[in-house]
């Protein structure tokens, strides 16, 4: 939410971002929220290298935490 964003940051609150891999709504819109989350937040979790480079990303604020599954869960699931 860019509100949270935006409010955590100017109440002087450490503003940490999980950005995901799917986007919706238009592409202004998608490039308004990035823009906010660079500039606003103070660390921005993804969830793969590929997101941080595509996006952009800070180096120095951005980490990666990979969505993933153990084999047992992977083949629980399957």
């Amino acid at each position: 939410n860019v509100g949270a964003v935006v409010a955590g940051r100017l109440s002087g609150r450490r503003v940490v971002v999980h950005l995901h891999e799917v986007g919706l709504g238009s592409t202004a819109l998608f490039r308004v929220l990035l823009k906010v989350t660079r500039m606003a937040a103070h660390r921005i979790v993804c969830v793969s290298r590929y997101m941080t480079s595509a996006l952009d990303l800070p180096q120095e604020k951005s980490s990666v935490v990979h969505n993933s599954l153990t084999l047992s869960e992977w083949a629980r699931a399957k």
